[in-house]
């Protein structure tokens, strides 16, 4: 499947197939759950440099502004959880 191109939807079928993924999570673990215009704008390691060395609840609007002073073509979207 092409980049930018929708393979499931809610609201266009009766049902939708899900993804489900059971992991072992322990405390002081983060998640970042983003689109792709943050990760087609901003590399890997910066990301994980984002993560490691500023607070979570500042992380998700430094990721969004670094893809933004990247040229921020595509949406951003950009979700931060942390365990504790």
């Amino acid at each position: 499947v092409g980049k930018n191109v929708i393979t499931r939807s809610v609201g266009y079928d009766q049902t939708v197939k899900i993804d489900v993924v059971f992991r072992t999570y322990t405390k002081g673990d983060i998640f970042l759950i983003c689109s792709d215009g943050l990760t087609g704008m901003v590399s890997n390691s910066n990301i994980a440099k984002i993560l490691a060395s500023n607070p979570i609840e500042k992380v998700a609007q430094i990721c969004i502004d670094e893809a933004n002073n990247a040229g921020g073509v595509d949406n951003i979207s950009c979700l931060v959880i942390s365990l504790n």
